[in-house]
């Protein structure tokens, strides 16, 4: 996990953080629930969620636009989080290849080997209509 933006304690937030804090726990929950680890054991957000933190005026926005996006019609769940993981695959972000490929593994949209194949921009097979859209 990368340390250009560190994780801010709870304790440490300022009333701005908190709220964003509030609702981007909420959000992340609600969205993934406990497919992968958002929160260190102490509670501070890491991730692309510590770089929300610390611009805390863009939070509810951001979220709001990722809501606006995912509830796009045409666009399968299995086909986004393939995408995804072939996108940050490509720019080696780390975070990004970490959490979503457990948000599939947990929604059993591609197998382990499919995962490794879209990681190395390979051919995954069997992604179906939706999969291979993604890729």
């Amino acid at each position: 996990m990368s340390e250009r933006i560190p994780p801010i304690e709870p304790e440490n937030l300022t009333p701005e953080q908190k709220e964003a804090y509030a609702h981007i726990s909420k959000a992340a929950e609600q969205s993934f629930g406990n497919a992968f680890t958002y929160k260190t054991p102490s509670g501070a957000l890491i991730g692309p969620f510590a770089l929300l933190l610390a611009t805390p005026w863009i939070c509810r926005p951001f979220f709001e636009f990722m809501s606006a996006v995912s509830g796009l019609g045409g666009l399968p769940a299995s086909a986004r989080e393939t995408a995804i993981l072939a996108i940050g695959s490509q720019y080696q972000a780390p975070y990004e290849i970490y959490a979503h490929e457990r948000v599939v593994l947990k929604n059993t949209f591609l197998t382990k080997e499919q995962i490794n194949a879209v990681k190395k921009g390979r051919e995954a097979g069997g992604l179906g209509e939706g999969g291979e859209c993604g890729v």
